[in-house]
């Protein structure tokens, strides 16, 4: 159940985002693709250690994050961006960009959680 909280300030996060993003006026595929790349990027900077500490797939056993190189973190942040801008060109059209946006935040993490991709990343945690 705490993965669903999780999901949600995911949500959020990825919103924030995209509002601090606005001033850019650039168009939808890069745009999507930036608040994807970014919302992975920085929050492996910001967020891992808090998630290493009490993420649902970590089980608050861990403390502090290892280092990573930037290739895999930025390898993983083009991931990121490119499923935001194919759920984002799809769900768009139905729902507007900021909700989009955020529902693909949530569905992102809901999904690493249920295929373990969360677990991986507990692996970067001492």
């Amino acid at each position: 159940m705490n993965y669903i909280f999780e999901s949600i300030f995911v949500g959020l996060y990825s919103i924030t985002i995209y509002y601090l993003l606005l001033f850019l006026k650039i168009s939808i595929i890069p745009f999507l693709f930036m608040i994807g790349f970014i919302k992975h990027f920085i929050g492996y900077f910001i967020l891992h250690s808090f998630y290493c500490k009490y993420g649902h797939a970590c089980h608050n056993k861990y403390t502090t994050i290892k280092s990573q190189s930037l290739f895999k973190i930025g390898f993983e942040s083009i991931i990121e961006g490119v499923l935001f801008v194919w759920m984002g060109n799809i769900l768009r059209y139905y729902l507007g960009i900021p909700l989009s946006i955020f529902i693909i935040g949530i569905v992102l993490h809901l999904l690493a959680e249920w295929f373990g991709i969360h677990a991986q990343f507990c692996k970067r945690c001492i």
